[in-house]
C-alpha cells in the first residue's frame, strides 16, 4: 500500500511564498540584495518581496526598469564584484530577453577566467500554464536552460524546499535559476526554523511504492500525488520521485527507484519534444533497459503545429459584404480562438474590432500562422521546444 506524500521537514505550517529564505539570508548576509520589476514598492507580482523594502531599505530592494536584459546584466556585474544579487523575473517567458546575459556571461564566466572568478547570483521566475496567462505568461521553458553548462536549476515543490533550496542557491558560487510553479503558490506545509538548507542536485521520494515510479518536478508533483488514489482500487502501488533540481540532475535516486518498481512514467509540464521528459526517459532506457517490464511513458506538452493550415481558417472573412456582419464575424472568430485556449488575443480582438476600419487587422489575424496553428497548442499554451543536455561542471581551460 502506498504511503502518504511526505514533506520531509518539520516546523511551523506556512504558505509557499519564498520570502522565508530571502528575509533570513538578507538579515544574515549584507551582500544579498533583491531587484526586479515592482519588487520594492509593490512587493512583487505574487507578493514574495512584500515588506522587504521596509525592513532592509531601498538600497537592498530595488525596483528596476522594464528590461530583463539590463537587470540580469547588472546582476552578473554585481556578482563578479562580490555581491549576491537575487533577481526576480516575473514570468519564465521573459527569461529569453536576458538569454545573452545568462547563457553567454553568467554561465561561462567562471570557465573563461580559468576558475578565478565566480558568479554567485540567483534568478527567480514563475512558470507553468495557467488560465488567462496568454501567450507570454504561461511558458514552461525550464528544460531549455539545462543545455548551458554553468547554470544550476532548482524547482522547489514544498514550502520547506522553497526555503531550503533558495538558501542553498543564494549561497552557491554559481548562477542559479529558480523556477517557481504558479500551481504551488499558496500551498501550505511545515517550514523548519533557522538555518535550513536543501542540497542542490538531490531528488527526494515523495511517496513510496513498489509497482510504478512517476518521475516529476515542480507543480506536477501535486498532479502526480493524485495518481496513487486513482490506481489504488486496481492494486497498483505508485512511487513518486520529485527531482527538485534539473541541473545537476540526481540520476542515482531516479534510477534506484525505477530499478525497484521496474516501470516508469516521466511527467513534466514542459514540451515532450526535446524536453525534460525526453532526457529522463532516455536515461532510464539506457541504464535500465533489461530491468524494465514495459516502455518508459512520457506525459507532457504535445508539440505545437508549425506553418499555416488553411483548413483551420474557415470563418467567413467577407464581413464587408453585408451590413452588421462585422461584429458577428469577430465574435465567431473570438469564440474559435477562445475554444482553442487563446484567452487574451480573442478578448482583445473583440475590443479592437468595431467596424470595417479594422478589417485588415482582423483578416490578417484570422488567416495568419498564429490564428491557424493555435488549435494544436497544448492545454492553454504550448511551450517553445528546446534541446537538452546534462550539465557539465565548469573547469579551467587547458
Amino acid at each position: 500500500m502506498a504511503k502518504p506524500m511526505t514533506m520531509a521537514a518539520e516546523g511551523a505550517v506556512k504558505e509557499m511564498r519564498m520570502q522565508e529564505a530571502l528575509r533570513y539570508e538578507m538579515a544574515r548576509d549584507n551582500r544579498v540584495f533583491v531587484m526586479g520589476e515592482d519588487v520594492a514598492l509593490f512587493g512583487g507580482a505574487y507578493g514574495v518581496t512584500r515588506g522587504l523594502r521596509q525592513e532592509f531599505g531601498e538600497k537592498r530592494v530595488l525596483d528596476t526598469p522594464i528590461s530583463e536584459a539590463a537587470m540580469v546584466g547588472l546582476a552578473v556585474g554585481a556578482a563578479i564584484n562580490g555581491m549576491r544579487p537575487v533577481v526576480e523575473i516575473q514570468f519564465a517567458d521573459l527569461l529569453l530577453l536576458a538569454m545573452d546575459q545568462l547563457a553567454s556571461h553568467a554561465a561561462r564566466y567562471h570557465y573563461m577566467t580559468g576558475g578565478r572568478v565566480s558568479v554567485p547570483m540567483v534568478v527567480r521566475n514563475k512558470f507553468a500554464t495557467r488560465a488567462g496567462g496568454g501567450p507570454s505568461h504561461s511558458s514552461c521553458n525550464h528544460g531549455a536552460f539545462i543545455h548551458f553548462p554553468g547554470l544550476k536549476i532548482i524547482m522547489p515543490t514544498t514550502p520547506a524546499d522553497a526555503k531550503g533550496l533558495l538558501l542553498s542557491a543564494i549561497r552557491d558560487p554559481n548562477p542559479v535559476l529558480c523556477f517557481e510553479s504558479h500551481h504551488l503558490y499558496g500551498v501550505r506545509g511545515p517550514v523548519p526554523e533557522g538555518d535550513y538548507t536543501v542540497p542542490i542536485g538531490k531528488a527526494i521520494v515523495r511517496r513510496e511504492g513498489k509497482d510504478l515510479t512517476i518521475v516529476t518536478c515542480g507543480g506536477m508533483v501535486l498532479k502526480a500525488d493524485a495518481a496513487p488514489e486513482a490506481l489504488k482500487p486496481k492494486g497498483i502501488d505508485v512511487e513518486i520521485v520529485d527531482l527538485r533540481s534539473l541541473a545537476p540532475l540526481d540520476k542515482d535516486s531516479m534510477l534506484k527507484s525505477v530499478a525497484k518498481t521496474k516501470r516508469a512514467i516521466v511527467l513534466d509540464e514542459g514540451p515532450m519534444l526535446g524536453g525534460v521528459c525526453a532526457e529522463i526517459a532516455a536515461l532510464i532506457q539506457e541504464n535500465l533497459f533489461s530491468d524494465l517490464k514495459g516502455p518508459v511513458l512520457r506525459v507532457g506538452a504535445q508539440p505545437a503545429a508549425g506553418g499555416r493550415d488553411d483548413s483551420r481558417c474557415r470563418t467567413d472573412c467577407r464581413h464587408g459584404d453585408a451590413p452588421g456582419r462585422g461584429r458577428e464575424d469577430c465574435l465567431a472568430f473570438s469564440d474559435l480562438i477562445l475554444r482553442r485556449h487563446s484567452y487574451v488575443i480573442g478578448i482583445m480582438i473583440c475590443f479592437w474590432y468595431g467596424g470595417r476600419s479594422h478589417r485588415p487587422l482582423y483578416q490578417a489575424l484570422k488567416c495568419s500562422n498564429l490564428g491557424c496553428s493555435m488549435g494544436r497548442l497544448n492545454q492553454r499554451w504550448a511551450h517553445t521546444p528546446a534541446g537538452i543536455s546534462p550539465m557539465v561542471k565548469p573547469s579551467p581551460p587547458r
